[in-house]
């Protein structure tokens, strides 16, 4: 992961992220115990802070691929009715944010990061379009060793462009969850356990307005 490092935002990018993480209303150290979220959560957005093994942490915003915003996401624990299962459930419970919940062959699939779409036509009838984070209390491994990172999509975009979080408002490292992205139909799959520059992320719910 050593080219995944942040490049310097464009502010023009940036002018409303500061003040959404302001607005954000819980990590995912406490994100379990408000699940399923309340409508007093925004359904189109949310913040993803991820951090670096020297300490730095950055926050990105995610939300549906610009032709797919009428559709909200998805956040609970575990996945909703026949919703794909997460590979790595050996690691325990989990929060499950879905961003497609209706794909199929050929289907557009795929998440908006920081002002860019990442998305794909779906190779197959896989349905697998999502993020899992673990706490992972009981410190196992996890079962999946697959870091497909350059399919149709580039599954760590999400980095790209991140903003820099201040040492001020800096999370403890317990907030940070092992994370698993999945997304196809070969879009592409990948562990946190496996990336050796970033210890995991948090997800953070925004308060709407």
């Amino acid at each position: 992961m050593g080219g995944l490092q942040p490049k310097l935002p464009a502010a023009r990018k940036y002018e409303n992220l500061a003040q959404e993480v302001k607005s954000t209303r819980c990590w995912s150290n406490s994100v379990q115990r408000h699940l399923p979220y309340s409508v007093t959560c925004n359904q189109r957005k949310v913040v993803l802070r991820h951090r670096w093994v020297d300490g730095r942490q950055y926050d990105s915003i995610l939300e549906q691929i610009q032709s797919l915003t009428t559709i909200p996401l998805t956040i609970t624990s575990p996945q909703p009715d026949g919703y794909p299962k997460p590979i790595n459930t050996v690691l325990g419970e989990y929060i499950y944010l879905c961003f497609q919940p209706n794909v199929f062959l050929k289907s557009i699939n795929g998440f908006r990061a920081n002002g860019q779409d990442f998305k794909f036509s779906n190779s197959d009838m896989s349905r697998n379009s999502y993020f899992a984070f673990y706490p992972n209390i009981a410190k196992r491994q996890s079962s999946s060793s697959m870091n497909f990172t350059d399919g149709l999509i580039d599954v760590m975009g999400w980095i790209k462009y991140s903003r820099k979080v201040r040492d001020s408002v800096l999370l403890p490292k317990d907030y940070f969850y092992v994370t698993e992205i999945h997304f196809g139909g070969n879009g592409g799959l990948t562990t946190s356990t496996l990336w050796s520059d970033v210890t995991g992320t948090s997800l953070g719910l925004i308060q709407a307005l």
